[in-house]
């Protein structure tokens, strides 16, 4: 998925699970214009804008990373629950970020 806040803002792309929808980690960002092409594999998306800019980001499948690096500081483990919303075990519960 890609879209903007702002109708002249920048574009960012939302990478979420074909079978759920669910979102996977934090939106990716780079392109400026239109948005004519979005692809990629498991492990990488490819997105071209209309300005000629091409990025490709890695994806990282493992969303431990992303929640510690935006909350910056360990959860407990009700707020691990809640801020993952089912996309991890219960059992992947980690108090320390990695």
């Amino acid at each position: 998925m890609s879209g903007r806040d702002e109708s002249a803002g920048p574009v960012t792309v939302q990478v979420a699970e074909a079978a759920t929808r669910r979102r996977l980690g934090r939106a990716l960002g780079g392109l400026t214009g239109d948005v004519t092409y979005l692809g990629g594999t498991d492990a990488e998306v490819v997105g071209v804008d209309g300005q000629g800019h091409a990025y490709t980001w890695a994806v990282d499948r493992d969303p431990k990373r992303d929640i510690c690096a935006i909350v910056g500081r360990p959860l407990a483990r009700d707020e691990w629950t809640t801020a993952i919303g089912g996309a991890l075990e219960a059992g992947d519960y980690a108090p320390q970020c990695p």
